[in-house]
């Protein structure tokens, strides 16, 4: 797997509640990334827990309510190194969208590292449907 020109985008409940799918992958693309639905996550409590390496889940109804038993949509983002601008862009539209609740519309592997473990953990779970492999 060559990491280094690949990331994760998991498309959070609130962003297709509220629209703004396209505008996520506008953003995206805008940057000259190739966008590859993969798969999608229907999260338990102790999958989270190990694909953000959480010793404790702090506040577990919230995130049961919020994460948990939704088809939430897996991307790979393809490019030349796209972590830095992928996360550029995860925190951008966090500061002008989201209304400071634990709601925020996208989660992306903050490093090349973090990407492989997240990787590897919902591959694990099969909850990727398209490998990096079969991608071109």
């Amino acid at each position: 797997m060559n990491s280094n020109k690949s990331t994760l985008v998991m498309i959070k409940p609130d962003a297709p509640k509220r629209g703004l799918v396209s505008r996520i992958m506008r953003e995206i693309t805008g940057k000259g990334f190739t966008v590859t639905e993969v798969g999608s996550a229907c999260f338990s409590l102790d999958i989270i827990q190990n694909f953000y390496r959480w010793e404790v889940i702090q506040c577990p109804e919230v995130v049961n309510e919020y994460l948990c038993g939704k088809k939430i949509p897996l991307w790979i983002i393809q490019g030349i190194n796209p972590v830095n601008d992928i996360m550029e862009i995860k925190l951008r539209l966090r500061k002008t969208l989201c209304r400071g609740d634990h709601r925020n519309l996208m989660h992306c592997s903050s490093s090349y590292e973090n990407f492989t473990w997240e990787y590897q953990v919902l591959n694990k779970n099969n909850m990727i449907s398209i490998h990096l492999k079969d991608l071109v």
